[in-house]
């Protein structure tokens, strides 16, 4: 298996942005009450304009393919990290100090790299679902593409942002799994209550008959979500997926691959540890699929109705 960071090349067209006005830059004191129409437009920059636009639709682009797929693609910083360095090539005494920047090399990397694009026929890695008729006959196969236009056709602007805030959460669990899984695993479970939200938005909440409070029922609607779009779980670990969740932000219990590991088992406690670790890193592995197949699926089922 590879460990690290690997290039990965994708084309993707962006339209031409240009003669447009906006605010002049240095608004710093924006009360609540203020109208747009207040503040001076002026022409802003076609090439400032078009780096935005470009960002904006690349980090869109991202957030999507690491939401719906197996991968995590990401960009380094704008701002290339440039320098001094020394040689260490002892060799070479006069060339020793040289300004350069950094990068990384990938396994097999070769000098010429063809085009990767999601346009075209499925490949094998762009394969993400498939549909079956009651005969077991292969209907439809879903790929990247095909959700991504699903996402582009949406109609209602609410709900597309409301999809890809949802996004952008699920996104970040990812990111800080690198770092610490307890704010991961809430950032997941996070992601799907976004989902949830947006599945219950037209459902009137029920009010309790006794302190008049909303009776929001969050573990019922946790477990109904993950039925219709995930895929067969049994009850009880659907408990123990939000369960655990609410042991780490109500409780201050964090998963055990939060704490320091040890490669040493000197006695009952530590051996303990480490069962309850291997335990919830596979429950973490699990939930994150899970995750995915919801995102996938929910997003499928607004293609009907174009998410009017």
């Amino acid at each position: 298996m590879l460990i690290g960071h690997h290039p990965f090349f994708i084309e993707y067209e962006v339209d031409e942005v240009k003669n447009n006005k906006g605010l002049a830059g240095g608004v710093r004191q924006i009360k609540k009450d203020n109208k747009y129409s207040e503040f001076e437009e002026k022409e802003i920059s076609g090439s400032l304009l078009q780096l935005e636009h470009n960002s904006r639709i690349k980090n869109e682009f991202l957030t999507l393919v690491n939401s719906l797929t197996d991968n995590y693609l990401f960009t380094y910083g704008s701002q290339v990290k440039q320098g001094w360095s020394i040689a260490l090539d002892k060799k070479d005494k006069e060339n020793r100090l040289s300004y350069s920047q950094t990068g990384y090399i990938s396994p097999s990397f070769v000098t010429e790299i063809d085009k990767i694009s999601f346009k075209g026929t499925h490949k094998i890695h762009d394969l993400l679902l498939q549909i079956f008729d009651d005969k077991g006959n292969i209907i439809r196969s879903i790929g990247v593409t095909d959700l991504i236009e699903i996402y582009r056709s949406i109609r209602n602007i609410s709900l597309k942002k409301s999809f890809y805030n949802a996004c952008i959460v699920f996104n970040r669990a990812q990111y800080l799994s690198a770092y610490e899984y307890s704010a991961s695993y809430i950032f997941m479970v996070s992601a799907v209550e976004a989902l949830i939200e947006i599945e219950n938005q037209t459902i009137k909440v029920e009010s309790c008959s006794a302190c008049g409070q909303p009776k929001y029922k969050v573990n019922r609607k946790f477990k109904d979500f993950i039925d219709k779009y995930g895929f067969k779980v049994s009850d009880k670990i659907k408990s123990d997926f939000y369960s655990l969740r609410s042991k780490i932000s109500h409780a201050g219990q964090l998963l055990e691959g939060s704490y320091d590991s040890t490669f040493l088992i000197q006695g009952q406690e530590d051996l303990d540890s480490e069962y309850i670790r291997s335990e919830q890193r596979q429950t973490y592995e699990n939930f994150k699929i899970l995750t995915r197949v919801c995102f996938l699926k929910f997003l499928l089922s607004l293609e009907a109705g174009s998410g009017s």
